[in-house]
């Protein structure tokens, strides 16, 4: 069985290997360089949510107004 003290992640900046809270601070990255990094890539605007319809909205059945 793995102890929980044990698991690992990986820097999404980096990818090196990261402990897990409470042992890193800077959680879920290796440290304050890759966490300001990250905060530069969402004030350039590098990261972009998806427009268009989710899955959800595309599966509802059309309503009695949409039928008539």
């Amino acid at each position: 069985m793995s102890d929980s003290n044990n698991k690992r992640a990986k820097c999404p900046i980096c990818r090196k290997e990261v402990d897990l809270r409470p042992q890193n601070e800077f959680f879920p990255f290796c440290s304050s360089h890759c966490q300001m990094v990250d905060l530069g890539n969402w004030i350039n605007e590098e990261y972009r949510m998806p427009v268009g319809q989710s899955g959800t909205e595309r599966s509802l059945p059309p309503s009695d107004d949409e039928l008539n």
